[in-house]
């Protein structure tokens, strides 16, 4: 069995109360110092590990409003730029119908400006070849028979120039 020995317990107990004096007086305030700056390191890291998450989310939550704006001027300039066209493929129509009427307008003017030359033309053509006919009429006077047949052959004569 196990005997105790008081002699070696009183030895033992006061070799450990003089060591844990020992271990007071030059140890314990430099490891109680230690513990104390490792337990602020890390409630410092703790608290910069927190505001280095919240200023990544913070920039997350931007970079996305940043991608919706841009997503939604994107939208607005596409809107835009189809109404502008339509405008302009509008405004291209109106003027090319304007062009056309204009054209045609300018086309019936010289329509009509050489249909009447044409009839005056052909007025003064017919004065001289009834002033003509009449003339070889009067030099040749003949008979109403004869004078038919001057103005056909006449008349023929000119269908053939």
């Amino acid at each position: 069995m196990i005997e105790v020995n008081p002699s070696i317990l009183g030895v033992q107990v006061v070799t450990f109360l003089i060591a844990l004096f020992v271990v007071w007086k030059l140890a314990w305030k430099p490891i109680i110092k230690i513990l104390s700056d490792r337990e602020e390191l890390v409630r410092k890291s703790i608290a910069d590990a927190e505001k280095a998450r919240q200023t990544l989310e913070d920039a997350i939550k931007s970079q996305k409003d940043i991608i919706a704006k841009a997503d939604n001027d994107a939208q607005l300039i596409i809107q835009s730029s189809r109404e502008t066209a339509q405008n302009l493929a509008m405004e291209i129509g109106e003027t090319a119908r304007r062009e056309a009427e204009r054209m045609v307008e300018s086309a019936q003017k010289a329509i009509s400006s050489h249909k009447e030359q044409a009839i005056r033309e052909l007025r003064t053509e017919a004065a001289t070849i009834a002033v003509m006919a009449a003339s070889k009429l009067i030099a040749v006077n003949l008979d109403d028979e004869r004078n038919r047949s001057l103005v056909n052959s006449y008349i023929a004569e000119l269908t053939q120039k």
